[in-house]
């Protein structure tokens, strides 16, 4: 029989494996790391390597560690094999298919803070391979990914992951897996957007965006891989219209652009940030004006019923300090807002601080640059639009350098960067950048004295069936991210037994809330010298163990508090029916998301109504096709005026069904 074959045939037959494996004269031998750790083709183990790998996620979580080979000979074709992961407790299974993997890549950076250290390669790239070469005296960390599909039964699963070289014996990894008794949300609730150039992305990778078929393939790729990481909006650009002008009128073909936005809905995208600045009709980029074009675009997006998902970036760092730049951004916002655009925002720097109060009310997103976090006028600022409705967001650039990259910071500092705006209330965050390649001639794969990275990389093959690699910082996003919703549930269950007056739970809610930013979020200020926020003299960064057991400490303390509520989790409505699901943020204080299924093509419709059963918003009242939908609800009426905290009844009505939810507003 075929050793590649005896792999998977048994435990026993694996434990024999392993035994001979590890025997004198190995050529090589594995462990298990954090994924939030560098593993370096050099560094030097003090300690063995744990060949356990124990990971705990929520229902729809992925959660990542890596497989470290150490190779002592030259190890050729080497393949990762798994197994099922069976439940310790009853019948349940993740099946072999939600395992992955990926092979880590290196490129040339060095850290910011130490301009003087030498460029070396780095871990970042998450290359896709069937199989792989070791070579001797190197080190080969493989980034292996489990999911755990919603629905999963909670409890301890166990199973192996099987290191297979063609020119040596066998090698296994036990895996322990324990799925919680919760579910992820369906999307992370802090909106993060990656700053995107798919223009010069598509022509690196031979195409052009005019290339129907193929962009397409490449958004759809991209959406797919932007999802997965817990990250649900993605940056438009409007060449995707086609604009003329016809006498006074402006025309738009949007077919194009709606076959863009489909396909990211699609694959889990259902937030959009349109790039749509004031200085782009100065330039000519349209032959219509700025009140014609609005218009039309925001007419459009509210016929989809897509107008909700959208932000509309006003324009990019404007100087505020320029009399004649804030004339015309405050026109622009003007005109935007009376075109009906509901999120309307930019990024801010300290040239934008003088100008602030001349654009209240006009824009409702503020996007501040990381090092005004702590400025005392814009915190101040802050905290007045926040009462007031707005949005408060916050952007890095190169985070936590600016040159050359992330690539050479510890991982843990991107993780952290979701309870960074946790802690200081930022109800979004902007990334520059996504894959800006055209930054650098040559060869997008050498950062090498680039002063803007990227976080996904071109595939060097230029294959559009899986175009775009991701990176070790993606990944380390995404683990940020899915804390920062394990925050969310717990808050939520806190305020939700607040509401019960059980002040005793409420208070341990609270607590371990704190606790978990006091221990990760130690950060108390930013410095550009240092490359991003740094600490207090003598403290130093978490370690990935802190993360796992704050999440840990967090997924337990929801256990304990969803019992005590009462709460069972769905498993998910069936699309043959109609259902109407609970919105969330739930309570919520500016906006929340209601979800429900449509079981045919027909007539819907969603409204509002207030306690006394007096109609507050109309958000959907046309004709849906077969599947999953949602609206977003801002809490305002259908004049677009804040409407009071309280209690507020969501209807889906459709023939002859018809279902309500309650929803509780507080400001």
């Amino acid at each position: 029989m075929n050793k590649r074959c005896l792999a998977l045939v048994g435990t026993t037959l694996l434990a024999f494996i392993i035994h001979g494996a590890r025997g004198q004269g190995m050529g090589y031998r594995v462990g298990v790391v954090p994924s939030l750790e560098k593993v370096f083709k050099d560094t030097q183990f003090q300690e063995p390597l744990s060949a356990e790998m124990n990971l705990s996620l929520a229902q729809g979580e992925y959660e990542s560690a890596q497989i470290v080979i150490v190779a002592r000979q030259d190890l050729v074709d080497v393949r990762i094999l798994f197994t099922e992961l069976r439940a310790v407790d009853g019948d349940a299974v993740i099946e072999a298919d939600n395992l992955s993997y990926r092979v880590v890549g290196y490129v040339i950076s060095r850290p910011y803070s130490k301009p003087n250290d030498p460029w070396r390669p780095y871990p970042e790239p998450l290359i896709m391979r069937e199989s792989f070469d070791v070579s001797s005296g190197e080190n080969q960390p493989i980034l292996i990914t489990v999911h755990a599909p919603r629905g999963t039964p909670p409890g301890v699963y166990r199973g192996e992951i099987v290191v297979d070289p063609g020119n040596a014996l066998s090698s296994t990894v036990r895996v322990t897996v324990r799925v919680w008794d919760f579910p992820l949300p369906d999307r992370c609730p802090l909106w993060v957007v990656p700053w995107a150039d798919y223009g010069s992305a598509v022509r690196y990778l031979g195409f052009g965006i005019d290339d129907h078929d193929k962009f397409l393939k490449f958004m759809r790729y991209d959406a797919r891989l932007l999802a997965r990481h817990n990250i649900r909006s993605m940056f438009i650009h409007p060449n995707l219209w086609k604009i003329e002008k016809v006498g006074d009128s402006c025309v738009v073909d949007f077919d194009y652009f709606d076959q863009v936005i489909s396909v990211c809905q699609e694959e889990g995208i259902d937030r959009f940030c349109l790039f749509l600045a004031w200085d782009m009709f100065e330039e000519g980029w349209f032959p219509c004006s700025e009140e014609s074009l609005l218009r039309k675009v925001a007419g459009h997006l509210r016929e989809k019923g897509w107008l909700e998902q959208f932000l509309l970036y006003l324009k990019d760092e404007p100087d505020f300090s320029d009399p004649e730049t804030l004339r015309k951004h405050k026109e622009y916002a003007r005109i935007v807002k009376d075109a009906g655009f509901i999120y309307r925002g930019n990024a801010l720097t300290w040239r934008a601080k003088g100008g602030l109060r001349e654009v209240v009310g006009l824009q409702n997103v503020y996007i501040f640059a990381d090092y005004l976090t702590f400025d005392r006028n814009v915190t101040s600022f802050a905290d007045e639009r926040r009462s007031s409705g707005d949005h408060i967001w916050w952007y890095t650039c190169g985070y936590p350098g600016v040159d050359p990259t992330m690539i050479a910071e510890p991982e843990i500092k991107v993780a952290l960067i979701p309870l960074i705006s946790w802690k200081f209330n930022r109800d979004g965050y902007l990334f520059y950048a996504y894959n800006l390649w055209r930054n650098r001639e040559g060869d997008p794969w050498e950062q090498k004295g680039v002063s803007l990275p990227w976080v996904v990389f071109p595939d060097p093959e230029k294959n559009l069936d899986h175009p775009l690699v991701p990176t070790m910082t993606l990944v380390s996003l995404r683990d940020g991210l899915d804390t920062y919703s394990y925050l969310w549930i717990l808050d939520r269950l806190v305020k939700e037994k607040e509401a019960e007056g059980d002040v005793t739970s409420a208070e341990e809610g609270r607590s371990v809330i704190d606790q978990c930013l006091d221990r990760l979020v130690k950060f108390v200020g930013f410095n550009s010298a240092l490359g991003g926020f740094y600490l207090p003299q003598g403290e130093t960064l978490p370690t990935p163990g802190d993360l796992y057991q704050i999440r840990e400490l967090l997924a337990r303390t929801i256990i304990k508090l969803k019992a005590e509520l009462g709460v069972e989790e769905s498993r998910g409505p069936s699309p043959d029916s109609f259902c109407l699901l609970q919105n969330f943020p739930n309570p919520f204080n500016t906006a929340t998301r209601i979800d429900f299924y449509v079981p045919a093509n027909g007539k819907v419709s969603l409204r509002v109504y207030d306690i006394r059963g007096r109609e507050v918003r109309t958000l959907v009242d046309r004709f849906l096709s077969r599947g999953k939908h949602f609206s977003i609800w801002n809490g305002r009426d259908g004049l677009g005026r804040r409407v009071a905290s309280g209690l507020y009844i969501c209807r889906l009505t459709a023939k002859d069904f018809k279902e309500t939810k309650k929803m509780l507003l507080l400001r």
